[in-house]
């Protein structure tokens, strides 16, 4: 296996990114067939087939490597590629091609939400989502984040928790924020949450422990569950042994999660937390949403060791959506290109 890099930063530049997505978006789109004068894919559409596919995912349906999407008594349904009624072809990498009109916005929720919702334990996947102001702070410097990113971006994110297993978040951002970590915004099943309080400080009154609205892990080190019970309010409790850095291993808490068939996770914050499973080698994809705001000092996105020459900056494939008046960037960490080894 590679040795890990002694330090890393992420480099995202625009102009790159739009001509990468640009690029990316003749690549799929094909030239419309005859059908595309009679059907038209809207955002409403688009998402039930994205949702589509994550039930056929999730109860186990094994799909081949590229399969039709269909539109039936005005929901979706999987079928042949060479399906009359098939309005998209999807591949199970997430990239497609479609039959039908489509707009930017079907398009972006094509180009975001597949590759999530196709996520299985043939194909794992964790991504972790940011909202960051224009100088770079998830939060004022007492810990206030509510709310960084405007409603579009909210949105995205109840998208991304109603396609994943599981939501993973830090002590710090519950402790802070008190949050639901549920999809209300949008419908869709909320996913489990997963709360990494190694010292299990966290108390047992917060909306996560207590609320019932979905199934919770507290994650602990080890010894923590003997100590104080295997129950934390209506959470359950996930011991963790430490890693060779002397932190809750991540590699392990993967192991375990994926072990009871949480394949696809979102890992939602905080800077901290997201910051130890990209410089741990352990995100598939980063998403970076950037808000019309500087809040000054604050709590930083990302705290990685530094670069002394910009050639070994970590620069992934990436991609870029407007939401409302935010800007999301889209980093594929597994693409071609210099990056984080996988432990």
């Amino acid at each position: 296996g590679c040795g890990r890099p002694s330090s890393h930063a992420i480099v995202a530049a625009g102009s790159a990114c739009a001509y990468l997505c640009e690029q990316r978006r003749l690549t799929m789109r094909e030239s419309p067939g005859p059908r595309s004068s009679l059907a038209l894919i809207d955002a409403g559409l688009a998402w039930s087939f994205v949702c589509e596919i994550q039930r056929a995912v999730r109860h186990n349906r094994s799909l081949p490597l590229q399969f039709g999407l269909a539109s039936v008594s005005g929901g979706a349904a999987i079928s042949d590629v060479g399906d009359p009624r098939a309005l998209l072809t999807i591949n199970t990498d997430g990239s497609w091609t479609s039959q039908a009109q489509i707009s930017d916005e079907v398009a972006s929720i094509l180009d975001l939400y597949l590759p999530v919702s196709l996520s299985c334990e043939a194909r794992p996947l964790v991504v972790a989502h940011l909202g960051i102001s224009l100088d770079g702070q998830v939060a004022t410097r007492t810990g206030a984040s509510h709310y960084i990113t405007g409603p579009e971006n909210i949105v995205h994110l109840h998208r991304l928790r109603a396609l994943v297993d599981a939501v993973v978040v830090g002590a710090g951002t519950v402790e802070h924020d008190d949050p639901q970590l549920t999809t209300r915004h949008v419908k869709g099943r909320n996913p489990v949450r997963v709360v990494i309080d190694p010292s299990r400080r966290l108390r047992q009154d917060l909306r996560v422990f207590s609320d019932k609205a979905a199934d919770t892990l507290l994650v602990c080190m080890a010894g923590c569950a003997t100590l104080r019970g295997s129950r934390h309010g209506k959470a359950g409790v996930l011991e963790i042994a430490a890693g060779p850095n002397g932190h809750l291993s991540l590699h392990d808490l993967l192991v375990r999660l994926r072990a009871v068939g949480l394949h696809s996770i979102l890992v939602e914050g905080g800077g901290n937390t997201v910051s130890r499973f990209l410089s741990e080698g352990k995100l598939d994809r980063l998403q970076l949403a950037f808000a019309p705001i500087i809040m000054g000092s604050g709590r930083p996105a990302l705290v990685l060791p530094g670069v002394d020459r910009i050639t070994d900056a970590l620069r992934p494939r990436c991609r870029h959506f407007r939401m409302g008046q935010d800007m999301l960037f889209d980093c594929d960490l597994r693409a071609d290109g210099p990056q984080l080894p996988h432990k």
